[in-house]
């Protein structure tokens, strides 16, 4: 298997000479192909996986029934080098060769059209990054914040796959849509951040108020 990748990101490297890392790449990709095997029904999605002889990215994965006692797993991969996007279905039995990659903390500056800007705090080396590499998806840029630490994986130092946001962050409340309620804190209202993002939040949050959101779910979790 870590044959499979190495032979496969020379290819892209020689393909695509702007990829190529400033230093020697053996040992260094050896060191990050380490691979474990699961059934696609526990794969989440930030996952890189083996797929179709190339390196796949689980953008979404969402897990599903045939009414037949048969699990089924609808997956978004983006491919890894290339960028190509698919969507696949199989059994949630099926098993993938699943990658593990390096990841280094980089904190986020700005964002120039889709393209956003981290820095490497050790190294203060700046790197861009588009949107479609953010998992979750390119939509997850909405939930970026100033200073906010985000973890870019990689195969190599300098070629980032993959890119993701911390597990929480706080924001603050723009409007709410208040329900006729009998009992206060039973509803939970829509409401928008003051970055554009749609969420629900219980009826005792006001607009002004921060509160901490879940950016995989995107659920209401505390107020801050």
């Amino acid at each position: 298997m870590a044959r499979f990748f190495l032979t496969h990101f020379r290819r892209a490297l020689a393909a695509s000479p702007q990829l190529a890392p400033q230093t020697t790449p053996g040992l260094r990709l050896a060191q990050t192909l380490r691979t474990y095997r699961t059934a696609s029904g526990s794969l989440r999605a930030g996952n890189v996986i083996e797929y179709a002889s190339a390196p796949w990215v689980v953008v979404r994965r969402e897990l599903g029934g045939t009414g037949r006692g048969v699990g089924l797993v609808k997956m978004e991969l983006r491919n890894a080098v290339t960028g190509q996007k698919k969507v696949e279905r199989c059994k949630s039995d099926t098993e993938f060769e699943v990658l593990h990659l390096k990841s280094r903390p980089h904190e986020f500056l700005y964002t120039v059209d889709s393209t956003l800007h981290l820095m490497n705090p050790a190294s203060l080396e700046e790197i861009e990054i588009s949107a479609e590499m953010l998992s979750g998806g390119p939509d997850m840029a909405k939930l970026v914040q100033d200073g906010m630490t985000l973890q870019v994986q990689s195969l190599e130092d300098d070629v980032p796959l993959l890119v993701h946001l911390p597990k929480s962050a706080t924001y603050t409340v723009a409007n709410v849509t208040l329900k006729a309620s009998r009992a206060k804190g039973a509803n939970l209202c829509p409401a928008e951040l003051d970055n554009g993002v749609k969420v629900t939040v219980p009826d005792f949050v006001h607009p002004g108020d921060q509160v901490v959101i879940d950016l995989e779910t995107r659920k209401y979790i505390a107020r801050a």
